[in-house]
């Protein structure tokens, strides 16, 4: 089998390449990967050439959100895989994205509780700006009195980021409306899956 691999092994090997490298081909059943196919086509379909410049690097950061997702239980595909999938070892792989990811949020709510990590911080501008001339730094991991930024260690720096986030919102005592938690929830998911630096020179590329 090593030396003459059939097609099947072929396949599976290609996907589980794509998979680790977060080049999977972007699905219209995957509420993401439609979102990811409707930009892509935008892209392309636009008259602008800076945005048909993107449209090829849409995939990845759309692949490393649904990795975060999957392993948080955030999505139906890696419930389906553990209900129902056929596929050999394919139950027992969706398992392991779901503990490591309910793993990783246990620990980090431990962490962010004693103060080892933090999250993106106030929501008010002064106050943040404030804690950031302390030598604080948001979405970090403070060892000593030094902050060491978890950001690019994806797909897990979206799954620590979000985890800390929801734990500085329940913490905020300035939060009691529904509609500002409503608010900050989503401010905190929109800014794990979109402000990462493989995104960062596409955005700043568009913008300028």
């Amino acid at each position: 089998y090593l030396e003459n691999p059939t097609a099947s092994m072929k396949k599976e090997a290609q996907d589980f390449a794509r998979e680790q490298t977060f080049q999977t081909p972007l699905s219209k059943e995957r509420i993401l990967g439609n979102l990811g196919k409707r930009l892509q086509s935008a892209a392309q379909d636009s008259d602008l050439r800076v945005l048909q410049f993107a449209a090829p690097f849409i995939r990845t950061p759309v692949n490393l959100a649904q990795a975060a997702l999957d392993r948080m239980g955030l999505t139906r595909t890696v419930w389906r895989d553990v209900i129902k999938n056929p596929t050999p070892g394919a139950r027992e792989a969706a398992l392991g994205k779901l503990t490591m990811g309910y793993g990783t949020v246990g620990a980090i709510t431990a962490l962010h509780q004693n103060g080892y990590v933090t999250g993106g911080g106030p929501s008010d501008y002064q106050e943040r700006l404030a804690l950031m001339q302390t030598g604080w730094q948001p979405y970090s991991f403070k060892i000593n009195d030094t902050y060491y930024s978890y950001e690019g260690i994806e797909p897990f720096a979206t799954i620590i980021g979000l985890t800390a986030d929801m734990n500085e919102i329940s913490d905020d005592e300035n939060l009691e409306d529904i509609w500002d938690i409503s608010a900050a929830i989503a401010g905190a998911v929109a800014s794990n899956l979109t402000d990462k630096t493989f995104t960062r020179g596409i955005s700043e590329v568009v913008e300028m």
